[in-house]
């Protein structure tokens, strides 16, 4: 039974955690405070931590440092589960050490994924040889392939086929050194990569890399990358299937391919040809995240419909 240590002040949200997780068959010790979970740490032995940020005498990331310097949980996996979930926070938690973050109020099943994996990680980073150099999206969260190839502090080439289209990630020393993806360069083909919900990757070692177009260090590019994340999973089908457009509002594409900006006269022929949303991410000519934007807005309003469907060509 896995050991899960859980530091929260609410004890409404410490409570319905801790519930959650008993009933899913962990091992859990609940505390309010920081200092009385450390002082337990070394008689319950968690094998992982989740912890609220905004807490009163130790905040998350002052409890996230000390519980780096106790020699056996230096690699003990950390998640931030917080309502403090702002681009800037996240970054502190990431060059912070913390494994993962998880906004409040959280996906149960969606927390259960990311806690397994990290704990499944942790006790063998050997434990499967497909996480590391081949595998699946729907299995394998690109946020968790770049953390262990960046555990690893490995150099190479991740390849990422996604409806018979490739990107391509350069690693130097497990730092993002190059993205690139059909028509996106550096971190706008990173933040492709994180709206994808199937595909297949593959990662192979090696120095040859091309020349370097990602400046961005690798905790601001995971924050951004988990909100663009965040939306597209709101949109877009997560884990299975995907996504086809079945209407769009005939106004909505006059408006749009009579507008005088041409970016948004192209997001109307998109919205036109494209089959899925995926696609119509994937093809438009600027930001990731200003067109998930978009396309939330177009969805909540009714003026653009999708399907969900099993079928996909990954």
């Amino acid at each position: 039974m896995n050991k899960i240590m859980i530091v929260d002040p609410d004890s409404v949200s410490l409570k319905q955690l801790n519930m959650q997780l008993t009933a899913g068959g962990f091992e859990t010790m609940i505390f309010d405070r920081p200092a009385d979970a450390l002082t337990a740490a070394e008689v319950f032995r968690p094998e992982l931590i989740i912890s609220e940020i905004n807490i009163p005498d130790m905040n998350g990331f002052a409890f996230l440092s000390e519980v780096r310097k106790i020699e056996r949980m230096v690699r003990i996996p950390f998640i931030f589960l917080s309502y403090q979930a702002d681009t800037q926070t996240k970054i502190k938690a990431f060059e912070s050490t913390a494994d993962e973050f998880i906004a409040k109020p959280y996906e149960y099943k969606d927390l259960l994924v990311r806690l397994n994996l990290q704990i499944k990680l942790r006790k063998d980073p050997y434990y499967n040889p497909e996480t590391n150099t081949s595998g699946d999206l729907r299995s394998n969260p690109l946020r968790l392939i770049f953390d262990n190839i960046r555990m690893r502090k490995q150099s190479g080439i991740l390849r990422v086929v996604h409806w018979g289209e490739t990107s391509f990630v350069g690693f130097k020393d497990g730092e993002i050194v190059y993205a690139k993806s059909i028509n996106r360069i550096g971190k706008q083909a990173i933040f492709y990569l994180f709206t994808l919900q199937t595909g297949k990757f593959k990662f192979d070692e090696g120095d040859k890399i091309p020349s370097r177009n990602v400046l961005d260090t690798f905790g601001p590019l995971m924050a951004l990358s988990e909100k663009i994340s965040d939306i597209a999973a709101k949109i877009l089908p997560r884990y299975t299937g995907t996504s086809r457009i079945i209407y769009v509002e005939p106004a909505l594409l006059l408006q749009l391919g009579g507008s005088t900006d041409i970016k948004d006269s192209n997001l109307g022929k998109l919205l036109e040809t494209c089959q899925s949303l995926q696609k119509v991410i994937n093809y438009t000519e600027y930001g990731v995240l200003e067109v998930l934007k978009l396309l939330q807005e177009y969805l909540s309003d009714k003026r653009l419909i999708i399907e969900n469907t099993s079928d996909f060509v990954s």
